[in-house]
């Protein structure tokens, strides 16, 4: 676990999770070239954000490594399993799954999903034309 909050460390320590290492933050760059080297990325997410996807998906999504939700049944992980792209555990069901994950090495990562739509500048242009060109806003004249 890549990590700067102390917090997360003390559970580690309280709990005796000798299985589990941390490290100190790395910057993005390094971050995403570990992404890479593993074979999964477990990201926990609080109940109310298991229908979130937040950008971090998307950036791990680039470097084609599955991830391993631990969240509430929601939109994130339908997301993933739908796609192929990772799976979605919770806390009654995480060591059985787990080791379903470990032992069954044959998921396959979907590497043809696009993702180009949701990069930034695809984003912009279509905030762009939302603003700019959709008929549903009313101009305003603001004279004075």
């Amino acid at each position: 676990s890549y990590t700067d909050k102390t917090h997360h460390i003390k559970y580690v320590e309280k709990y005796q999770a000798n299985n589990v290492k941390t490290f100190p933050q790395l910057n993005i760059k390094d971050l995403f070239a570990k992404f890479s080297e593993y074979d999964f990325v477990f990201i926990m997410t609080p109940d109310y954000g298991k229908h979130n996807i937040s950008t971090k998906f998307f950036e791990i999504f680039y470097s084609k490594t599955p991830i391993i939700l631990c969240s509430e049944k929601g939109f994130a992980g339908e997301y993933l399993e739908k796609n192929s792209l990772g799976f979605r555990v919770d806390i009654s069901n995480l060591e059985i799954k787990m080791l379903d994950i470990y032992s069954n090495k044959n998921f396959k990562f979907n590497s043809d999903i696009d993702i180009s739509k949701y990069e930034l500048k695809n984003i912009a242009r279509q905030i762009n034309d939302i603003l700019f060109n959709d008929n549903r806003f009313e101009t305003i004249d603001l004279k004075v």
